[in-house]
């Protein structure tokens, strides 16, 4: 799991879960297994499942096969089911506007691409870099 209680500007890439705590920002886009926000994201999702937790707010366009919005968080975009046995990339266009899926089948490691890493804090299984 990658937590993160900091800012992140930039994108995101991970096999696993990514958790968003109440104190962390993240602007930019997402592609994880799993996806829970209590803190703020503003960008585009692309995650089996996404949790918004009670004060969590999600600014942007997700796909997904589970989306739940617990009471309390507020959610202000578009939302689309994964298409069944697609391929988990990020959103390039909203599947009512073309194709959903662009993914380079290289980058399955994870991958946190940020310009700013000073305040980023991050709990992994493994290698996880400050």
């Amino acid at each position: 799991m990658l937590h993160i209680d900091g800012e992140v500007h930039g994108e995101i890439k991970s096999m696993f879960t990514v958790k968003i705590g109440k104190l962390g920002i993240v602007n930019g886009n997402i592609t994880a297994e799993k996806l829970m926000v209590a803190g703020k994201m503003v960008g585009d999702a692309d995650c089996e499942s996404i949790i918004l937790m009670p004060d969590g707010e999600i600014l942007g366009s997700l796909i997904s096969s589970s989306f739940v919005i617990e009471t309390g968080g507020l959610f202000e975009g578009k939302s689309a089911r994964r298409i069944p046995n697609a391929t988990i990339g990020v959103v390039k266009k909203f599947p009512s506007e073309s194709t959903a899926y662009d993914y380079d089948q290289k980058n399955h490691d994870q991958k946190i691409t940020n310009k700013n890493t000073s305040n980023l804090s991050a709990r992994d299984t493994g290698d996880a870099k400050k």
